[in-house]
């Protein structure tokens, strides 16, 4: 089940026998019964696609069907998580065959197993799985720069910030403006260590941003976790495009900036304005909070599946 559309989700259930006494007969499913608490309620979505009978021994085939659970209570600005149970019994022909042992009936439950909420975006209902996180994977397309600027913060920052390999989520600020003074924080333009267009940075049709990570959208930003006075403290790097049609990130080393020490608890960037902001916006961050219905504190990853098994330590490269 991926996110849900709708204050929905389906469960598919499929059985198979491994192996049947041929003493007891025919084995015939008897209920699937299923939970789903609270404020929540379950129905088939059309019937079994096999016989639920096995006949003994050899008879393996597959039999599967759908249940449909709904929110019932889907109320505007609210999320509830449900528990999710699952309870089967089988019945045989001869049930009483001698030397037949009793078995348990098959059950599971799984506590806090999916959410549903009414929270994220206008108008909109959905569901996920609640322990599952969800990872953000960066368009390298779209905005290369910004994309390799982020990949090397999670790989070369002692605390590998949104790292799935090291068990790092980044958790997202959903208070606009708690993040939009995060983002003026560490991207200040005016006072001690402001934030100062790099001049061999290679703009693009927006100019040149200043582009901060972890995003000031997390509980991780410079901004809010340490919190800092202004950006200063933070690795300082820019953008540029090569002759050779490719990126690369250099640091800054403008006075009174030197080379990184990767224990500084953020990057701030000179970046493409429009590869910094299709990165944060509709296509980019965004876009990916609400399609995977990350809410406020929500943990996730972030991905660059283009420069994975990239050695950090030499120059690495992308094309747009």
């Amino acid at each position: 089940m991926g996110p849900s559309p709708r204050g929905a989700f389906r469960e598919k259930l499929s059985i198979s026998a491994l192996t049947i006494d041929g003493a007891l007969g025919a084995v015939s499913l008897d209920y699937w019964d299923s939970t789903c608490s609270p404020n929540c309620n379950g129905a088939y979505a059309g019937t079994w696609d096999a016989p639920t009978t096995w006949t003994g021994l050899g008879d393996t085939h597959w039999a599967s069907a759908t249940k449909t659970f709904t929110w019932t209570l889907p109320t505007a600005g609210t999320a509830e998580t449900f528990d999710r149970g699952t309870f089967l019994n089988f019945k045989a022909a001869n049930p009483q065959t001698v030397g037949a042992i009793p078995v348990e009936k098959p059950e599971w439950v799984f506590f806090d197993q999916v959410r549903c909420d009414s929270i994220i975006g206008t108008n909109s209902t959905g569901c996920v799985f609640e322990k599952h996180i969800p990872t953000f994977t960066t368009n390298t397309k779209r905005y290369p720069a910004a994309a390799a600027y982020y990949w090397i913060m999670r790989e070369k920052l002692s605390w590998h910030p949104g790292s799935k390999a090291h068990k790092t989520p980044m958790h997202r600020e959903a208070d606009s403006v708690v993040s939009d003074k995060s983002r003026q924080t560490i991207c200040r333009k005016t006072g001690a260590f402001a934030y100062v267009e790099h001049p061999d940075a290679t703009s693009d049709t927006s100019g040149l941003n200043c582009d901060e990570f972890p995003f000031a959208a997390t509980k991780e930003s410079g901004g809010q976790s340490t919190p800092l006075l202004n950006g200063g403290a933070c690795v300082q790097l820019f953008a540029k495009k090569d002759g050779d049609g490719k990126w690369r990130l250099y640091d800054d080393e403008r006075p009174p900036y030197t080379a990184p020490t990767w224990g500084e608890p953020c990057g701030r960037a000179t970046m493409p304005g429009k590869q910094n902001q299709d990165a944060g916006r509709g296509p980019g961050l965004s876009g990916f909070y609400t399609k995977a219905r990350v809410l406020d504190n929500g943990p996730f990853y972030i991905d660059v599946p283009e420069l994975s098994g990239c050695n950090v330590d030499e120059v690495c490269v992308i094309r747009p």
